[in-house]
């Protein structure tokens, strides 16, 4: 059977966990955003890494355990 978004979310999976992967080593990242007068500052891998999870259980949810444990 062939899925027709299967290649997107599986491409989309594998490049966030790669980028959250590489910009973990970079420790601290200014986004430049403030609240209440405050510059906020934190880890990219924060913000990055749980989207591979939504990703992960797309994958899982839709296209089935046999696929998703074949692209992780």
């Amino acid at each position: 059977m062939r899925y027709k978004y299967f290649d997107l979310v599986m491409a989309l999976f594998v490049t966030v966990l790669l980028v959250s992967n590489i910009a973990s080593s970079a420790k601290i990242v200014d986004w430049g955003v403030s609240l209440f007068g405050l510059r906020s500052r934190s880890t990219q891998e924060r913000c990055l890494f749980p989207l591979s999870y939504i990703f992960g259980d797309v994958l899982t949810e839709v296209y089935g355990y046999r696929r998703s444990r074949r692209v992780i």
